[in-house]
């Protein structure tokens, strides 16, 4: 069988993975477990094909106690642990970590204890400033940070907050998008997602998917040769004409509980998918994919209730028709996958997680309080962002126990 070609897109490659387990199914010597945790396995031209019937029953559980180890942030005063709206925060090898504070467009680092350390940024278009909110941050190699905000301008600070250089990524050029940076493998190798909603000038109707393409960068900011392709979340387009039927603007509203794709970048290894269904795509460093997992998932449609909650909380939400299969993807410090069960916005529990290894067994489930999200791993150790009942974040450690 011809090994899969790297732009290939999620759907080619999930009718690949089905056509290749029928065709092993009836060979000889077909390398097949069928352990609970470990799924079906099928190896074919060094693509590891990884099927589960389901999420598997009687899996450990590692909990994230409601006690947190550290915990930085405030209700009141104008110091620095009084956080805004969070973008994200950075783990650094000392254990310090670095806050991203989207509304005051500023970069605060603490130590391992919580002790404050540096701040650095400001609103601005100068070397270090941001133009508007910040968007994500996310650490490099040698400490540093790549810090991107609204504006399309991704930079990188040191570990101890000065600015450094700009990291540029090119447009697409094909129609309207937006083009980002996601992370940076430990090779020094930018990862970007190049976004097209419209491509020439017809303007869907509707709800509309666009393309995204995921993919290392060059020295350049160009997108080398994409290893896949996916569709974006799910979205309206609103066009206001003038008095002539000129276009005098248009508006891209996300749907409430939208499917879309998802990203994760470790070390060496890119995990992307999209929320219809559970089906990921790891893609390594020599390219790929190298894995495909997919998981057995019920599609939930939308139905008279969600609808009702969702409208009692946002009377202007679009609700889709089929709700996504899981929420989104993170990769901790060991390169393990871990996968967080969709809950829709009305609903107040805490979601589970689902913790798999690089090659595709289901490791663990894991139970966290409400409103931690798990951002930064190191060992048995989360840092993550909380919020309180009044919606106030916090920056927390945890320490997993299993």
């Amino acid at each position: 069988m011809t090994p899969p070609h790297p732009a290939l897109s999620h759907a080619a490659l999930l009718a690949l993975a089905a056509t290749s387990l029928l065709l092993l199914g009836c060979g000889d010597g077909a390398d097949t477990t069928a352990a609970s945790w470990s799924g079906t396995v099928r190896d074919s031209a060094g693509l590891r094909i990884v099927e589960h019937d389901g999420v598997p029953e009687g899996l450990p559980v590692w909990t994230i106690p409601d006690s947190a180890e550290v915990r930085i942030g405030s209700l009141e005063g104008t110091g620095p642990e009084v956080f805004g709206r969070l973008a994200g925060i950075a783990l650094l090898s000392d254990g310090s970590v670095v806050v991203a504070d989207a509304q005051s467009t500023e970069l605060r680092a603490f130590g391992a204890d919580g002790d404050y350390k540096w701040s650095a940024g400001r609103k601005g278009e100068g070397p270090g400033e941001f133009i508007s909110t910040i968007a994500r941050i996310t650490r490099m190699g040698g400490d540093s940070l790549l810090v991107s905000d609204g504006g399309g301008r991704n930079m990188v600070f040191g570990p101890d907050g000065a600015y450094s250089r700009l990291l540029r990524m090119t447009e697409p050029q094909e129609g309207f998008g937006r083009s980002r940076i996601i992370g940076v493998l430990g090779n020094g190798s930018p990862v970007g997602v190049s976004s097209i909603l419209l491509a020439g000038d017809a303007i869907p109707t509707g709800v509309t998917r666009g393309e995204e393409t995921v993919g290392t960068l060059d020295e350049a900011g160009v997108l080398r040769e994409g290893l896949g392709q996916f569709r974006s979340r799910e979205a309206t387009i609103v066009v206001r004409r003038d008095g002539a039927g000129a276009i005098s603007s248009m508006e891209v509203r996300l749907l409430t509980m939208g499917r879309g794709s998802v990203f994760a970048v470790g070390a060496t290894t890119i995990v992307a998918g999209e929320t219809d269904q559970l089906a990921l795509f790891r893609y390594d460093l020599a390219g790929g994919p190298t894995v495909i997992i997919r998981v057995a998932t019920a599609p939930r449609l939308a139905d008279a209730d969600v609808r009702r909650q969702t409208a009692a909380m946002d009377s202007n939400a679009i609700v889709p028709d089929t709700l996504p299969a899981y929420e989104t993807v993170r990769m901790d410090n060991v390169g393990r996958i871990w996968v967080q069960e969709f809950v829709p916005v009305y609903d107040e529990r805490a979601p589970r997680w689902w913790v798999l290894n690089g090659d595709g067994a289901f490791v663990a489930r894991v139970e966290t309080p409400r409103g931690f999200d798990p951002l930064a791993f190191a060992g048995e150790q989360v840092w993550g962002v909380r919020r309180d009942e009044l919606d106030v974040p916090y920056v927390e450690r945890h320490r997993i126990v299993n």
